[in-house]
């Protein structure tokens, strides 16, 4: 029997689910907040930090466990549900993946470096007027790439990739493009139809969008393109964690799964070691690409995906 101690909130609701899916035998204590029955010491006996969600696992000798992320954790490895059953998965996927060209790798892969940029106000050095950097420095701080997974779940679908400094927004996200189909039953009002896509935001504003095609009210044969949005700030009413919060929170519940281990070390620089020897002999064959800061990155990354018909996304 589990003793859950909890208020109506979305951390609350998260374990009560978790305890739901899981069938667990549970007694609900309600903590009244406005009453600040959280910093009461009974209460802060099971939850030092004076929070809800927090539960003690009778079944343990007692054990109390707060916080809704360590709650969850626990729950899962104490009923080995919820949980990932294989953690070779990640490691799979690198060793699986490739170059899209990988006997003339320059076709697929830019490298970048960004130059002086920014406002008549606010102007911006490029990078070899930093401090420090040789003034005919080739280090790179943009790279784009092309890449393919053969497995059976991606065979033939082609995953492109970016990372760079001094880009037009910090951000990190996953932008799932659907494939065209073949025949278009309605006319879009933008002169084109717009791609569907699912991203995935992962920060900052972790969250998800679904942006598609929908036929327009009337009549007519004509659709437009709209946006459903998930944001979890809004959603739950708090941030989620940054990223070093998260894997230090991660390492103290020994939960490796953001962790990358030595087989997936050695998969990637399986993967990348053929451009860096490229680099290194043939330096030429894939040259430094400039890009103005404060934008998205050199005209060669977006040439790389044009020859696909593609364009990288802008938010």
């Amino acid at each position: 029997m589990i003793d859950f101690y909890t208020a109506p909130t979305p951390n609350g609701h998260k374990v009560s689910c978790t305890l739901e899916a899981m069938k667990l035998k549970y007694e609900t204590h309600v903590v009244n907040l406005m009453e600040n029955e959280q910093k009461k010491p009974e209460f802060l006996a099971i939850s030092p930090n004076g929070r809800i969600p927090a539960i003690v696992d009778r079944d343990a000798d007692n054990l109390p466990i707060f916080e809704s992320g360590a709650i969850m954790i626990y729950l899962a490895e104490k009923t080995g549900k919820l949980m990932p059953t294989d953690l070779n998965e990640k490691a799979k996927v690198l060793q699986a993946a490739r170059l899209a060209d990988e006997l003339e790798p320059w076709n697929c892969c830019v490298r970048g470096q960004y130059g002086p940029g920014g406002t008549q106000a606010n102007p911006l050095a490029g990078y070899r007027q930093e401090p420090g950097v040789e003034a005919n420095s080739t280090t790179e701080t943009y790279v784009a790439m092309k890449l393919f997974i053969d497995n059976w779940r991606w065979q033939g679908v082609p995953f492109y990739v970016r990372t760079g400094k001094r880009l037009a927004k910090r951000l990190s996200e996953v932008v799932l493009t659907f494939r065209e189909a073949p025949v278009h039953l309605f006319d879009a009002a933008t002169g084109g139809p717009t791609a569907n896509q699912l991203i995935l935001r992962i920060q900052p504003d972790e969250g998800a969008e679904f942006r598609f095609e929908v036929k327009s009210p009337g009549s007519g044969m004509r659709s437009r393109p709209i946006d459903m949005e998930f944001s979890y700030d809004e959603s739950f009413g708090e941030p989620s964690d940054e990223g070093y919060v998260r894997l230090l929170a991660d390492a103290m519940l020994s939960d490796p799964t953001l962790f990358t281990r030595a087989d997936e070390v050695e998969a990637a620089w399986r993967l990348y070691t053929p451009l860096l020897e490229l680099i290194e002999d043939s330096p030429w064959q894939l040259p430094i690409q400039p890009y103005e800061s404060r934008t998205w990155g050199p005209a060669a990354a977006d040439a790389l995906l044009a020859r696909d018909g593609l364009l990288w996304r802008r938010p």
